[in-house]
C-alpha cells in the first residue's frame, strides 16, 4: 500500500510539472502574438487552405483566415493557460494529500497522520472547486469568444467535471464531520 501511495504521488506531481509547462508555453505564446504576430504568421506555412478549424481546450473556432486564426488565438491561449493552471492545482492538492497521509511510517492512516485534519479537509474542498470552475470558465470563455470573434463557436463541456467537483466537495464535508468527531473522540479520552 506504501507502494501505491509513493507511485502515486509521483504521478501526481509529474501531471501538475506538465500542466504548469502547458500554462507557462500558452502565456508565452500569447505574448508573442501580442508583441510580434508577424514573426509567427512568418513560421507558418502559406499553402493551407481555409477555412479551417481551430481547435483547442475544447474549443472548436472555424476560421477562414490565419490572421482570423492569430485573432482566436489571441483570446484561446490565456484560457488555455488558466485552466492548465486549475488543473495543476487540482494535482498538487492531491499530491500534498498523498504525501501527508503517506509521511509516516506503517499504516497510511495512523494516529498521527488522520485524514480528518484542517489541512486536507481544505485541499479536498480546493479541489471540489477547481474541478467545477473549470467547465464553468469554458462555458463563459465560449460565449465570450462567440460575442468578439463573431464566428460560430462549438465548445464541448463536460458535465463529469461538475459531477465530480460537487462529490468531492461533498466528501470534504465529511472529512470536516470526520475531523469534528475526531475532536470529540479526543476531548472525551
Amino acid at each position: 500500500m506504501k507502494t501505491l501511495g509513493k507511485v502515486s504521488t509521483v504521478l501526481a506531481r509529474i501531471i501538475q510539472i506538465f500542466l504548469w509547462i502547458g500554462a507557462a508555453g500558452s502565456l508565452i505564446l500569447w505574448i508573442m502574438l501580442l508583441i510580434d504576430p508577424q514573426r509567427l504568421i512568418s513560421v507558418y506555412p502559406g499553402d493551407t487552405l481555409f477555412p479551417q478549424s481551430l481547435n483547442l481546450i475544447g474549443f472548436d473556432v472555424m476560421v477562414n483566415s490565419l490572421s482570423e486564426g492569430i485573432q482566436a488565438l489571441r483570446w484561446m491561449l490565456p484560457i488555455f493557460a488558466v485552466i492548465c493552471s486549475e488543473s495543476a492545482m487540482i494535482f498538487r492538492n492531491l499530491s500534498l494529500i498523498l504525501a501527508k497521509l503517506h509521511a509516516m511510517e506503517g499504516e497510511a492512516f495512523g494516529q498521527d497522520n488522520s485524514p480528518f485534519t484542517p489541512d486536507i479537509i481544505r485541499m479536498v474542498r480546493e479541489i471540489g472547486i477547481f474541478a467545477i470552475s473549470i467547465p464553468v470558465i469554458e462555458l463563459v470563455s465560449s460565449w465570450i469568444l462567440r460575442l468578439v470573434l463573431g464566428t460560430d463557436v462549438e465548445i464541448s463541456v463536460s458535465l463529469t467535471s461538475v459531477v465530480f467537483g460537487l462529490s468531492v466537495l461533498y466528501l470534504s464535508s465529511i472529512f470536516s464531520y470526520g475531523h469534528t468527531l475526531q475532536q470529540e473522540t479526543e476531548d472525551l479520552v
